[in-house]
């Protein structure tokens, strides 16, 4: 599912995969952004045509809004193709119970005691 949120005032596209373990965020948009990347152990991620690639660090406290929301996440860095940020279930636990309705391609959810639906 593809959406479109702001990091420090900068529209960027989100991909939320349910596939990925973790979320990733484009090195183009760290370097852009000027976000404070941290080297780390590089992670091994495999991706969905099985091949493996290496993440190049981790960003801490990206303030990603979505509409009305404000999500604080950390993303690893890694070049992820077409889209600014994939969000996986590491973000999608903090969400508690979610619905999927896969026909029309939008997911519900409670944010701040209220019903969401993206």
């Amino acid at each position: 599912m593809r959406l479109e949120g702001q990091i420090f005032g900068a529209s960027v596209l989100v991909l939320i995969d349910s596939g990925a373990t973790h979320n990733f965020i484009s090195p183009t948009v760290v370097e852009a952004l000027g976000l404070s990347l941290t080297h780390s152990t590089p992670l091994s991620v495999r991706l969905g045509d099985g091949h493996r690639i290496m993440t190049s660090g981790y960003c801490d406290n990206i303030v990603l809004h979505v509409g009305d929301m404000i999500f604080t996440i950390q993303a690893h860095v890694l070049g992820i193709g077409d889209v600014d940020l994939i969000l996986g279930v590491v973000w999608l636990e903090t969400l508690g119970k979610v619905t999927m309705d896969w026909h029309e391609m939008s997911m519900a959810f409670e944010y701040g005691g209220k019903s969401v639906t993206l």
